[in-house]
């Protein structure tokens, strides 16, 4: 590991909320020089073990939970909330959105 460093980075990242309010954190990364001779990769940021992964936008915590949570579900929606495709034949409308587009199968509109 290098002690050199080249310059700053900051990183926003959700996490888990708190009493229903969503939480933010904001993490100052050190940019650093590698410090091997003809490196092709000159500088790199580092890492924050167990708080952040590479390219994330989540942290460790609130991706883990998320992950718990789909395999809980097993991909069907909660029992309490709407029908999401209100189409017969249980097709998603094919544009995502509005569920009022004609279904691909039935032609029907949700």
């Amino acid at each position: 590991m290098t002690g050199r460093v080249h310059g700053y980075h900051g990183r926003t990242v959700r996490d888990v909320p708190v009493d229903g309010r969503q939480v933010v954190v904001r993490v100052r990364i050190r940019r650093l020089v590698c410090p091997v001779l003809g490196c092709r990769r000159q500088t790199f940021r580092e890492q924050v073990p167990g708080l952040l992964e590479r390219h994330q936008r989540r942290t460790t915590r609130l991706t883990g939970q998320l992950s718990d949570l789909v395999k809980e579900l097993c991909g069907r929606p909660p029992p309490d909330s709407p029908d999401p495709w209100p189409c017969p034949c249980r097709t998603p409308p094919p544009c995502g959105c509005c569920g009022g587009c004609p279904c691909r199968r039935c032609g029907s509109r949700g």
